[in-house]
């Protein structure tokens, strides 16, 4: 019940309404120019929205979600940890040498933990967090995260 109330009560800024439409929407490379010209905004106003530090993206995430699809119900959740591959990258925090099972061989890249709602048909991402190689926090440990937010207390005292 309280999952309900958090994303209720998440008040969706209009730029970001306007940036995931532009994202659903545009039929070019998105970027913040691209998706300016589809949802009729400006690309600094765009940009500004990405960069404010204010935002809770997670929270966000769910909010749109929310709001776009309604409750969901039935189903199942899915967690996974995916490789995103980047070789050519020259600087990107939080990148290591992690090994790809698709590939299988260690690649330079980000290893996300991710948190998935599944109907069979359609495949929502809820929540996503980056496994940090030397972490004290095991892959298990950032899944039981997801799927228990901090904000119902440790491992869903609350629920």
């Amino acid at each position: 019940m309280k999952s309900k109330a958090l994303v209720t009560k998440t008040i969706m800024p209009k730029t970001v309404l306007h940036y995931v439409s532009g994202l659903l929407s545009v039929s070019e490379a998105a970027t913040c120019t691209a998706i300016a010209r589809v949802v009729g905004l400006s690309h600094d106003r765009l940009s500004r929205t990405l960069k404010d530090t204010k935002l809770e993206w997670q929270t966000l995430l769910r909010a749109f979600i929310f709001r776009a699809f309604g409750r969901l119900s039935g189903g199942h959740l899915i967690i996974d940890d995916v490789v995103l591959n980047k070789c050519y990258a020259k600087c990107i925090e939080n990148l290591s040498w992690v090994y790809c099972s698709k590939e299988q061989r260690s690649v330079l890249g980000l290893n996300l933990v991710v948190l998935c709602w599944s109907n069979d048909t359609l495949t929502i991402p809820l929540a996503v967090k980056i496994w940090k190689k030397g972490s004290k926090k095991s892959k298990n440990d950032l899944a039981l995260e997801l799927y228990f937010p901090p904000e119902f207390g440790q491992y869903g005292k609350i629920l």
